[in-house]
């Protein structure tokens, strides 16, 4: 189709009607591309199980108290290879307030000391302005 110049631009308009009719046709009679299939399975899951001769067989050491640390450490890896999530606090958790605890006391010192170094200082200033040296 020939563009056909007028000065109302009715060829220009036609044109451009023509072809998003026919784009909009092209697209409700579009065909789908995408083949929907169901995801294949895990590669674990034709493994065979070894059993691992290796490794610690005899845990009776882990009753004594000394190894109490070393107990729950296995425990939490032992549940969760068995899926068990552990909600249980952490030893080591009120540790952190320990250590903030003593720092927000030297902190508010050493803010205490600063203050009243600067009052003196200020002072001095105070009593210096009258005199020349």
């Amino acid at each position: 189709m020939a563009f056909i110049s007028d000065q109302r631009n009715i060829g220009g308009r036609d044109f451009i009607k023509s072809l998003m009719i026919n784009h909009r046709a092209k697209l409700l009679n579009i065909k789908s591309t995408i083949k929907i299939i169901p995801p294949k399975d895990h590669v674990d899951k034709y493994k065979e199980k070894k059993s691992s001769s290796k490794g610690i067989t005899n845990l009776d050491f882990l009753s004594h108290q000394r190894y109490s640390m070393v107990r729950a450490t296995y425990n939490a890896i032992y549940n969760m290879r068995k899926g068990i999530t552990d909600s249980n606090l952490p030893y080591t958790y009120g540790f952190l307030n320990n250590i903030k605890g003593r720092y927000k006391n030297k902190l508010s010192n050493f803010i205490t000391e600063e203050h009243l170094k600067n009052v003196e200082s200020f002072m001095k200033r105070q009593q210096s302005i009258g005199s020349v040296f």
